[in-house]
């Protein structure tokens, strides 16, 4: 969900799931903030991240940053720390 206001910055909530090449599986949901620039997107946020696998059981509860643009074209780079 993306909400756009009438200053044109944003305000969004995702969910959804990662997968390794060996099949783990992680969920993540996150929020994050932003702003219309020309016709892409800029934005920063938080997502949270769950596991059942316990090769991959580190990323439990784990809370990261990220940063993402994104232009007119739908070309995109995300960075997650």
């Amino acid at each position: 969900m993306i909400k756009i206001n009438e200053d044109r910055s944003l305000y969004g909530e995702g969910h959804g799931t990662i997968t390794t090449n060996d099949g783990e599986i992680v969920t993540w949901k996150g929020q994050g903030v932003g702003k219309m620039k020309g016709k892409g997107i800029e934005s920063r946020g938080s997502p949270f991240y769950n596991t059942s696998s316990k090769k991959l059981s580190r990323l439990n509860n784990l809370v990261g940053v990220y940063e993402h643009h994104m232009d007119e074209l739908g070309n995109f780079e995300t960075e997650i720390w």
